[in-house]
């Protein structure tokens, strides 16, 4: 539980230009640093919320069937608080949007593996301390 004090949320309601509560829309925040995304869509009351966020700056993108996809930027984040981000969207005819951008490559949050093979000579021939074969690890690239 003390490991979540430190994480924030982002909060808010999406709206159509009348002031209507849309329901479905899809929300993908995303920390800005790191490429990590968290989604979300809002509930029949408009409403959405993306919890356990680090502390940081983050990006909003709200997209639904009918309406104009809305960026937000530059949103801060700090330890512990809630921010609330209430957008309006507008209804929007059917485009095609093509955006290019060099951002930071995505991290892989899934695992971490790595493998290598070491020959037999190797084996034999390193002085490990103890004759633990598990300091050869230590030895390999990218450990």
């Amino acid at each position: 539980m003390s490991a979540q004090l430190n994480r924030g949320a982002i909060e808010g309601t999406v709206t159509d230009p009348q002031g209507a509560a849309l329901s479905g829309v899809d929300v993908t925040i995303t920390a800005v640093a790191t490429n990590v995304m968290t989604n979300t869509e809002t509930n029949s009351s408009g409403y959405y919320r993306a919890e356990a966020l680090v502390p940081g700056t983050y990006r909003a993108h709200f997209g639904a069937k009918g309406f104009a996809s809305l960026d937000v930027t530059a949103i801060e984040v700090p330890a512990a608080q809630v921010i609330r981000v209430n957008t309006k969207l507008k209804v929007g005819s059917i485009n095609q949007k093509v955006e290019v951008k060099a951002d930071l490559p995505l991290l892989e949050t899934d695992a971490s593996n790595y493998s290598s093979t070491l020959q037999t000579d190797i084996i034999q021939n390193v002085p490990l301390a103890g004759g633990d074969l598990q300091q050869l690890t230590f030895l390999l690239p990218g450990v």
